[in-house]
């Protein structure tokens, strides 16, 4: 509601108090989408009134002081040596007019979000000067937009009744947002939670009398707004809503009282300019950790619903044996063959497929491989499996410590894990900088980094491992499995050595190895 009518309005009255008879003394810029007035009040003291028509977070507040930097550029030069008569607002727009004493001249503030603007404009409604796109605009007729929206405050319960009953769309909360002034989506919010409302509601389910209890609901809330000391609700210590008035759907949510509502305004929207871009990019990064984590629920899923189906393995080493026990059944050039099933009481038949250019053995060999097959892709499962559960972890983890971040040096630490996980696009320059200098992999509760030129073996030495680290250094299989480094590791990790070679063997028939390997082992 920091834009809503009735908040301009309070902070209309409340400058209206303060500023009226202030001379303009200076008017400049010294940040983008920001005016300053310094202005002499009848006292003798100087104030700052500070314009924002920033797309989000438009404002008018006064300052006790703001010191004019030397970038600084002098703006609306004809609204200098006037004085102010009156400053207040249209009624049921978002239009602020500000009036000057023995001039024709008027200051006109819109605050229309992305559409904001301050003009000066002569008593024959042309546009003198405007802060934002003044080449364009000079010279023109100002005018003010028409709203085809009702002042829900001008007009009776029964009057309510009857534009509701003529609603034609489905639901009621769009239709109130769209017919009527004032009734933005927090004050609806607001007046739904506490009739008990479902917000899908049509007009059509509610009887007269809920109607009747509707519009007493919005009139009683919006006369709150006009009275009632100002608050902001805070999500995750950020601002999160400004209101004129206790919001009871939003109970749950940590608020903050002021005593005027131009602290308020200053407060709510400096934090939320300040604060902006951390929310924007808070937001974007759990938005693609959560699509990872749905990614990845799913794969988890089918990888749980796919069965074993272990008599898949004990066919295929059925077969292997009854090709061993008949190899007199497969015929020269034959893809098929007729075995008698001994496994089976009646000796029934069964027909097999089998490779016409391997023999008997050749072919029962096959079979027993699949067999082996099914036991490597039901280990390789589960420890994909075992994996994405890692993983799943890891990235619940992060959404909880980024829901808890309120500065950006936190948030750059979340932004650096996201891009070296692949989760965020990576610039060029990034992309370099974030390069891990070594491959790697996984051999049980082992994890293996291999360098990948000269270069980052020598980056992975000093600046990604530890202490406690393995380190082997070699240029061939024969080189590391006789070296020192690993006759002494065989009392570690014996297992692992007896599988060292074969591992190796894999690894360096891959292409675009380095000509000198150096391995760092950790548990």
């Amino acid at each position: 509601m920091h834009l809503h009518f009735l908040t301009l309005k309070r902070q209309a009255d409340f400058l209206q108090e303060r500023i009226s008879g202030a001379v303009i003394q200076d008017s400049f810029t010294q940040m983008k989408n920001e005016w300053l007035l310094r202005l002499a009040l009848s006292n003798g003291r100087d104030k700052y009134l500070q314009l924002s028509c920033h797309p989000r977070f438009p404002f008018i507040i006064l300052n006790d002081s703001v010191k004019r930097q030397k970038n600084s550029t002098t703006v609306m030069e004809e609204l200098l040596g006037l004085k102010i008569s009156n400053l207040k607002i249209i009624p049921g727009e978002r239009i602020i007019r500000m009036h000057f004493e023995n001039t024709d001249l008027r200051l006109i503030i819109h605050f229309f979000t992305t559409n904001s603007n301050f003009f000066i404009v002569n008593e024959g409604d042309l546009i003198i000067n405007s802060f934002k796109k003044s080449k364009a605009l000079k010279e023109t007729a100002y005018s003010i937009p028409e709203s085809i929206q009702t002042d829900i405050s001008s007009i009776s319960s029964s009057q309510f009744l009857k534009v509701i009953r003529s609603n034609s769309e489905r639901s009621l909360l769009p239709f109130l947002k769209k017919n009527f002034l004032h009734l933005n989506q927090t004050v609806l919010n607001e007046i739904f939670f506490r009739l008990e409302i479902p917000k899908n509601t049509s007009s059509e389910k509610l009887e007269d009398k809920d109607l009747i209890k509707l519009y007493a609901a919005i009139t009683s809330f919006l006369k709150q707004c006009e009275a009632d000391p100002p608050r902001i609700y805070f999500q995750e210590k950020l601002p999160y809503v400004f209101s004129l008035t206790q919001l009871d759907h939003l109970k749950n949510f940590e608020n903050e009282f002021f005593e005027d509502i131009n602290s308020a305004i200053r407060f709510f929207n400096f934090q939320s300019l300040k604060y902006q871009t951390l929310i924007q990019k808070k937001n974007t990064y759990k938005k693609s950790l959560t699509q990872r984590i749905e990614f990845l629920e799913k794969t988890l899923m089918k990888l749980q619903q796919r069965q074993d189906q272990p008599e898949k393995k004990e066919y295929f080493q059925k077969i292997g044996q009854l090709i061993l026990a008949q190899p007199h059944a497969i015929k020269p050039g034959a893809k098929s063959v007729q075995l008698t099933d001994y496994y089976n009481p009646k000796l029934s038949t069964i027909q097999v497929q089998v490779n016409p250019d391997l023999n008997a053995q050749e072919n029962a060999e096959s079979y027993f491989q699949k067999a082996k097959n099914f036991d490597q892709k039901l280990l390789k499962r589960k420890q994909r499996a075992k994996e994405i559960q890692a993983q799943l972890k890891d990235l619940l983890r992060l959404i909880e410590n980024l829901q808890s971040i309120d500065s950006y040096q936190e948030l750059e630490k979340i932004e650096l894990k996201l891009k070296s996980e692949n989760l965020l696009q990576k610039s060029e320059v990034e992309a370099v900088k974030l390069r891990l200098p070594y491959k790697k992999l996984m051999f049980k509760d082992w994890e293996i980094w291999i360098g990948r030129s000269a270069r980052d073996n020598d980056a992975m030495t000093f600046k990604y491992t530890h202490k406690e680290d393995w380190c082997f250094t070699f240029r061939d299989i024969q080189d590391l499995m006789w070296s020192s480094e690993i006759q002494s590791a065989r009392k570690i990790f014996p297992k692992m050595y007896y599988n060292m070679q074969l591992v190796l063997l894999l690894l360096i028939a891959k292409p675009n190895m380095p000509v000198m390997y150096r391995w760092f082992i950790r548990r």
